[in-house]
């Protein structure tokens, strides 16, 4: 037997979500009363399973949280959680950009200044949000750097600064850490006016996989 809780993963759901427990309890005890005993029993999905641990019966069915991502910024963990996925690619070109210069599509970002533009083989149609264009950021040795003008379908395009020694075959991180410098799903997230969930849906199938256990 099991059911779904919508609201697990919030501080406002608590009373609500301990209704449906005490609801979904009833109901498996009746139907052991007249039918037997139930197998298996599971209710509990990530918000549960962080936050309401009288949820977790026989199963859990942790979703978001298996890639170490809270499903709300309000859950409370009850259960330490670690980041379970990276996302990194590699500098493919570095160019100069004059002050006065524009980037990308739409030439919606200007170069201040004199600067030095790095090019990373990740766009929109890799599941990496148009949304991001402008706003988001990356990490290359060590350092953030800011994504200057649109994401386009195949590739993006970061500020690495004039003085800057990136150079192609760099990594790159859009999700995860490097050196002190972390990018979680949950800011991309945030960068998107999204959730969690939605981000990690976007990655598609052309960006290939490496499983660690």
């Amino acid at each position: 037997m099991f059911s779904h809780l919508p609201v697990s993963d919030t501080e406002d759901g608590r009373a609500f979500t301990a209704s449906q427990i005490d609801l979904f309890r009833g109901v498996t005890a009746a139907v052991e009363a007249a039918r037997g005993p139930v197998e298996l029993r599971h209710l509990a999905n990530s918000g549960a399973v962080l936050m309401h641990p009288d949820a977790w019966f026989d199963m859990v069915r942790p979703g978001i949280i298996a890639y170490g991502s809270l499903p709300d910024p309000e859950s409370t963990p009850a259960i330490p959680l670690l980041p379970g996925l990276a996302w990194s690619t590699r500098v493919t070109f570095v160019k100069p950009l004059a002050a006065g210069e524009t980037v990308s599509y739409g030439r919606t970002w200007t170069a201040p200044a004199d600067t030095r533009i790095a090019t990373i083989p990740v766009g929109y149609g890799d599941g990496y949000s148009r949304l991001l264009s402008n706003r988001g950021r990356v990490l290359i040795r060590g350092a953030a750097h800011p994504i200057v003008g649109r994401v386009c379908m195949d590739q993006l395009m970061v500020e690495v600064g004039p003085g800057s020694d990136v150079a192609a075959g760099d990594e790159v991180v859009l999700v995860g850490r490097q050196g002190d410098e972390e990018i979680t799903v949950a800011e991309l997230a945030a960068g998107m006016g999204t959730i969690p969930y939605e981000v990690t849906c976007l990655i598609n199938a052309r960006v290939g996989r490496r499983f660690r256990a």
